[in-house]
């Protein structure tokens, strides 16, 4: 394999067109044939790539904080139908799932760490 350093910058910028296409699609881009572009092709997809990254990121943010809000709606049920507290609930919550915080977090759709800060 040869180190990235030794590369030319189109074999460079293709290579961080792979890495890109992934952050922004979540796949490596397949049937694409970079072979014939220009410094400029790659400049306007990194562009076309950060917008997509930039939109992604937004409805994740968006989706986490209707997590937060689903989950804290699901502590209040459980503390006025039997939890005597947000932490019963939690852990009435961590039982129904069969494992920690860190997995509750994940399974609701939580930041990482939410239930432990």
């Amino acid at each position: 394999m040869t180190a990235y350093a030794q590369l030319t910058v189109l074999e460079q910028l293709a290579s961080d067109y792979s890495d890109f296409y992934k952050e922004a699609h979540g796949v490596r881009p397949h049937g694409v044939d970079v072979s014939d572009w220009t410094e400029e092709d790659f400049r306007k997809e990194f562009a076309h790539l950060g917008d997509i990254c930039k939109e992604n990121a937004m409805y994740a943010a968006q989706a986490e904080q209707q997590a937060i809000l689903d989950f804290e709606a699901k502590c209040l049920h459980l503390m006025q139908t039997g939890a005597k507290d947000r932490a019963t609930a939690i852990r009435w919550l961590c039982e129904a799932e069969g494992n920690g915080l860190d997995y509750l977090c994940y399974v609701w759709g939580l930041p990482f760490r939410y239930l432990t800060n």
